[in-house]
């Protein structure tokens, strides 16, 4: 089941993000999907491909790629390694970017 098609539970910070210009449709329509199979049925994470993404978000799966990899970037969405492909699960606006992780990491390091 799709999110178009019924109930979904999503973080309320999607919706936020949306509506003040921080995500686009198409990102959050992705973050729907990832919902629709993990917080709609308490999993952490659930294994999609870009093909199965574009499908469901409908957009091209080379726009999934690029919405998923600015998702993945500011950690709204994570991505594990699973076999030879990815799991994926929500993130959340509290959670610190890559680069603020890079950043983090460089001063423990002392670079």
């Amino acid at each position: 089941m799709n999110a178009e098609e019924g109930y979904v539970r999503v973080p309320r910070w999607v919706e936020r993000f949306c509506k003040e210009g921080k995500i686009t449709p198409a990102q959050r329509r992705l973050l729907y999907e990832v919902a629709a199979e993990t917080e709609s049925w308490s999993r952490g994470w659930v294994k999609l491909s870009n093909s199965d993404l574009a499908e469901r978000v409908g957009v091209s799966e080379r726009w999934v790629r690029k919405c998923r990899d600015d998702l993945l970037e500011r950690n709204l969405l994570q991505r594990r390694q699973y076999g030879q492909g990815y799991v994926y699960g929500l993130g959340g606006p509290d959670q610190p970017s890559r680069e603020e992780i890079r950043e983090i990491v460089g001063e423990q390091l002392g670079g």
